[in-house]
């Protein structure tokens, strides 16, 4: 425990495109400002990146 795989990582890459993708996300986000779903996921891939240059 308390470690993560790259498929772990792939897969948190991966699902945050849902933000913007999928309406729900979308629309849940974007109701506390407009593009904020982007910009998190953005943020948060970056994240991810950075995270892996760091290994």
């Amino acid at each position: 425990m308390g470690y993560i795989t790259n498929i772990d990582i792939k897969a948190h890459f991966n699902l945050v495109d849902m933000y913007v993708n999928d309406p729900r996300f979308k629309k849940y986000y974007d109701q506390h400002g407009v593009g904020l779903a982007e910009l998190l996921k953005e943020v948060v891939q970056e994240e991810i990146i950075l995270n892996i240059k760091q290994k």
